[in-house]
């Protein structure tokens, strides 16, 4: 179904749970960790066209898998929360945004149904596949926050949501792969592969089916 421009701001408008907005001339930025951060998840599936993306890291938090999906398919989906230790953090994709195409992101990502939004400091780098990221952190907190950039992220609305949930096999590989792309850090790459995926019936229907026929669609379509 096509969104009208009314349906797209009425969803923003719903989705957004905090007005102190970091937006640049009308433009968003987004913190994606979970699927998003492999690009053809937002250019085939979601179809956005970013206007502009990087490696991005988040200091002071955990990844969790508790976000329930669809048992035997896709059993939970990625996370984010605040962690008591600051040596934890989130490596993922900092994108910049249309308001259409942050409305899409919104709606794809089921919110306030499922997840919220908050706005958290991300600390952008140019991957290098070695750690980039963790010095990028640390040059960060000894410079008072110069580097930092306000940016929004999706978090669960429910509290209660405490236990982990392995996700399939599928929707940890885009995980991997999106890491990959970007080139975040090597620590942090080994971490998702120590992930244990899931029992599923196959690998994942939405995370590898739908996305693969998403991209075999939109390459048709050029």
């Amino acid at each position: 179904m096509k969104m009208t421009k009314y349906g797209i701001w009425l969803v923003f408008f719903i989705s957004v749970s905090t007005w102190a907005m970091p937006t640049t001339a009308l433009t968003f930025k987004y913190f994606a960790y979970g699927s998003n951060c492999y690009p053809a998840t937002m250019t085939a599936l979601r179809n956005i066209e970013c206007i502009d993306s990087s490696a991005g890291i988040l200091g002071g938090c955990k990844l969790r898998f508790n976000i329930p999906g669809m048992p035997l398919v896709e059993p939970s989906w990625a996370c984010v929360e605040a962690s008591r230790d600051e040596s934890n953090c989130v490596h993922g994709v900092l994108y910049t945004l249309t308001p259409q195409d942050f409305a899409r992101v919104s709606m794809s990502e089921g919110v306030p149904f499922g997840y919220q939004w908050r706005v958290v400091n991300v600390v952008p780098y140019q991957g290098d596949g070695i750690q980039a990221g963790e010095t990028a952190l640390r040059e960060q907190r000894t410079t008072s926050g110069e580097s930092v950039v306000k940016a929004y992220t999706l978090v669960s609305n429910n509290p209660l949501l405490i236990r982990d949930i392995p996700p399939s096999k599928a929707y940890r590989d885009l995980l991997i792969r999106g890491a990959k792309v970007f080139q975040m850090d090597q620590s942090y790459i080994d971490k998702l592969e120590a992930i244990r995926p899931g029992f599923t019936i196959g690998e994942g229907f939405v995370a590898k089916d739908v996305l693969e026929a998403a991209e075999r669609r939109k390459a048709g379509s050029k």
